[in-house]
């Protein structure tokens, strides 16, 4: 019989603020012995780069507060994210080997915002368990995230008549985003990387994947990076696996205030035909508007371009 296989979370955030938040979190819910959670935790002054682990209720939970100092003013395009997920990974890895010893540990991308819905825990170690042993399996399991938002909303979005409220726009939108994510995993495995998603490594592949860039580019560099070492398409499809059991409710952070424009045009937009294909048409038609980060913002030429730019050598 096959041996259970065991997952170590990876997650970056603001210092104290972010891992008070997550450790709030778990506490809520109940522990799985195959399951671990790392934090590297960053300021504008700079930590002491010790690691501090602990028991929350029987979550196993570590956390790092980086040397690296994040810059005074936030820039998604200057910010060292690299340098943290590295940090992170190399956490997880070494927590890891604590926890679990010699057993097989698969690795996974995570937000900081926590707050995942009963169950969810559950579906990563059902996509974590296919990953195949094996020092040279380079297997990548993807889904998009699952939006929410911890704000109650304003009286204009509580009297909204076509989505009564903002958290069921954004139920659509991640439905919407699913699908598109699966269609553009359909048309080249690469671009249902960016933007980023949450995912899910064997320890082989993520090695091969190490962030060396700052900014939001790192992500397509580090896939493009992964891609280059498979001969063909046919190779990526079968690595690169798109799975909707993996699916993580995030908080939407800076994200927010431009989704909020996108409800309540879609909103307006709707008034007079609220039928299903008006609305998701809507839905879509003003998250391309207001959401850079959407994977509807960018078409299949427009991604060829930016992964060859980023290093992919393939066609």
């Amino acid at each position: 019989m096959q041996a259970e296989k065991n997952l170590v979370v990876e997650t970056i955030g603001i210092h104290d603020e972010s891992s008070k938040a997550l450790i709030g979190e778990l506490e809520k819910k109940k522990p799985n012995p195959r399951v671990g959670y790392v934090m590297v935790t960053n300021s504008a002054k700079g930590g002491d780069g010790k690691i501090k682990s602990h028991d929350i209720k029987g979550h196993k939970f570590a956390v790092q507060h980086s040397k690296v100092r994040a810059p005074a003013v936030f820039n998604t395009q200057k910010f060292p994210f690299g340098r943290y997920r590295d940090e992170a990974h190399d956490l997880a890895v070494d927590r890891g080997k604590a926890w679990f010893g010699e057993a097989f540990v698969g690795y996974k991308s995570g937000d900081s915002d926590g707050f995942w819905d009963e169950g969810e825990v559950d579906n990563w170690l059902l996509a974590l368990d296919p990953l195949a042993d094996g020092e040279y399996d380079t297997e990548v399991r993807t889904s998009a995230y699952r939006f929410k938002s911890q704000s109650k909303g304003s009286k204009k979005d509580n009297n909204d008549k076509c989505f009564g409220d903002f958290n069921t726009f954004l139920e659509q939108v991640s439905v919407f985003e699913n699908e598109e994510r699966k269609a553009l995993h359909s048309n080249d495995p690469l671009f249902i990387y960016y933007p980023e998603p949450t995912t899910m490594y064997t320890g082989y592949a993520r090695e091969l994947m190490k962030w060396t860039d700052e900014g939001q580019s790192e992500g397509m560099k580090m896939i493009a990076k992964l891609a280059n070492t498979m001969e063909d398409k046919s190779e990526q499809k079968e690595k690169l696996i798109y799975d909707e059991n993996l699916m993580t409710s995030t908080d939407l952070g800076k994200r927010e205030e431009n989704l909020f424009k996108a409800y309540t045009e879609t909103s307006k937009n709707t008034k007079r035909d609220r039928s299903k294909e008006n609305v998701k048409n809507k839905v879509i038609e003003n998250i391309r508007e207001h959401d850079a980060q959407s994977s509807f913002k960018k078409g299949g030429p427009e991604m060829k371009s930016e992964y060859k730019k980023h290093g992919y050598d393939g066609e």
